[in-house]
């Protein structure tokens, strides 16, 4: 079946950022309230969200860390497909949250948020335990979670991350999550396409016209890592055919940026 007679979704890609301060606490988590609630065509969108705060937060140059959080909880018709739907995306906010806490092994992996931000916010207390050091920035994590919209049978749902740690720059990454609406079920890159190799050739091609490189110049010369493509650990379907989306460091160093293009309907291979 072609591509384009089973594929139908709109998928919403922009960013959201937060900056909301919370005042007078050395570790606070808001929890769960309050909701934003969006309206959409037979869905709920209920937004989660979640702030903590540790440092002294009101002085320029003094140790300061904040992490934001907040993500859609879908409510409708099919409570317990988009309950499913819910708990990937609850594991998925768990697992991005939870990259960040160095300290942390296996044995030892946090299943709650307030524990998993406690942890981070324990090794930088350590590490900053001088009141009187100074950094040049207060230390962030925000994750933003999108606005979705569906279709008869797909949602989407796009996680943003940004986060400053020290070092020399601050760093960010996407997260696409498709889901089977029937079945609450995430859609995998392996679910849509059979052939490999020819969809690589053709993403390829996309590339090279979207950033304007020649077709018989090496990618490693327009700044990638290699000089073929691989399937991106991202991707969204969208009403114009299949957006590939590459974080930064994936396929090339961070001046590069991220990388991302659409593969019209049109130009796809044959897929399951």
């Amino acid at each position: 079946m072609k591509l384009q007679n089973s594929l139908s979704l709109l998928c919403i890609l922009l960013l959201i950022s937060c900056g909301d301060q919370i005042k007078n606490q050395s570790f606070q988590s808001s929890g769960n309230s309050p909701f934003i609630l969006t309206e959409q065509p037979n869905l709920t969108i209920k937004i989660s969200e979640q702030k903590w705060q540790t440092g002294n937060c009101e002085a320029e140059g003094k140790p300061c860390f904040e992490i934001t959080v907040n993500y859609p909880q879908f409510q409708g018709s099919n409570d317990e497909i988009l309950k499913r739907v819910n708990r990937s995306i609850q594991e998925q906010v768990l697992q991005s949250i939870s990259d960040y806490n160095f300290s942390e092994d296996d044995e030892n992996k946090q299943q709650d948020l307030d524990q998993i931000v406690e942890a981070i916010f324990l090794d930088f207390n350590q590490t900053f335990q001088d009141a009187t050091m100074q950094v040049a920035n207060h230390w962030t994590i925000e994750l933003t979670g999108e606005q979705i919209s569906e279709t008869e049978n797909t949602i989407t749902v796009v996680l943003s991350e940004y986060s400053y740690m020290g070092g020399a720059h601050p760093n960010s990454y996407q997260t696409y999550l498709n889901f089977n609406k029937k079945t609450g079920d995430i859609i995998q890159l392996k679910d849509l396409i059979t052939e490999e190799e020819t969809v690589l050739e053709v993403a390829e091609k996309r590339f090279r016209e979207v950033y304007d490189v020649a077709p018989n110049r090496p990618l490693t010369e327009a700044g990638l890592f290699e000089n073929q493509l691989t399937l991106p650990e991202n991707f969204a379907i969208t009403q114009e055919g299949l957006l590939f989306f590459y974080n930064t460091y994936e396929i090339a160093p961070y001046a590069a940026g991220r990388y991302q293009f659409t593969i019209p309907r049109q130009q796809l291979p044959v897929t399951k």
